[in-house]
């Protein structure tokens, strides 16, 4: 919120007057509504999982120790179950900490959108290993097996989806 006049700087209004302006328009999630979403969560990715072991167990059978479908499908559904717990307890606290400060801090650093995303994305593929190392190491699987199925998950579950929208985002863009 800001204005100019003749002669005068950018004035920021209060931070009442944002918050007051921000209420209506953002929603408020519940603990069914974060419940929903894991739900959600869950179900696009155990498709993504399942594929990513299922090709490479086709293509390199000796990445996923020769692996079967059906123990292939099993990893696949308890990446996803432990990946939806890390999502749901992430929302969840991020529900109950204090989001205002972080939503200050970030409106005050010269940082833009595309910096936000960029460390989003690098945290979700830093969680994306950490989960594949956890589920896929107790099977019997050696670090560079867990290296390259834990690339091709955070390629095809968190790199290509914030690609392809902001390939999409710029092609509405109108030009000029």
């Amino acid at each position: 919120m800001t204005s100019q006049g003749p002669g005068r700087g950018i004035v920021w209004a209060p931070d009442s007057v944002r918050a007051s302006l921000e209420e209506p328009v953002r929603p408020r999630i519940g603990l069914a509504g974060i419940l929903l979403m894991v739900v959600v969560g869950c179900a696009f990715t155990w498709v993504p999982a399942f594929a990513v072991f299922a090709l490479t167990g086709a293509v390199a059978p000796s990445v996923t120790g020769g692996a079967g479908i059906g123990e292939i499908a099993l990893w696949a559904l308890l990446f996803t179950a432990l990946t939806g717990i890390v999502e749901g307890v992430t929302a969840l606290i991020g529900k109950l900490l204090n989001r205002h400060r972080t939503r200050k801090a970030a409106e005050n650093t010269e940082d833009g959108p595309a910096w936000r995303t960029i460390l989003r994305v690098a945290r979700h593929t830093a969680q994306t290993a950490v989960i594949a190392a956890v589920v896929l190491t107790p099977q019997g699987l050696g670090a560079a097996q867990v290296a390259w199925l834990a690339c091709g998950l955070a390629v095809l579950i968190n790199v290509l989806p914030v690609a392809a929208a902001n390939l999409l985002r710029r092609r509405r863009r109108p030009a000029g």
